[in-house]
């Protein structure tokens, strides 16, 4: 995450999954001036597993 910023080219997304685990929050400034898209599970996936409150959290770098 920390090397994200410089190996990505501008435009590049870097995705997140479990996002909300709590030792994920201290990159978050990193990318505070990127666009930001935040998904939530709120229900079952095709497997039928759900845990609530499930992010995945994607990152576009700037230009």
């Amino acid at each position: 995450m920390k090397e994200a910023p410089r190996l990505l080219r501008p435009g590049g997304v870097l995705m997140l999954d479990n996002a909300e685990r709590y030792w994920y929050t201290k990159v978050f400034p990193l990318f505070a001036t990127w666009n930001q898209t935040i998904s939530i599970q709120n229900q079952k996936d095709s497997h039928g597993f759900h845990l609530i409150g499930w992010q995945t959290r994607w990152w576009i770098k700037p230009n």
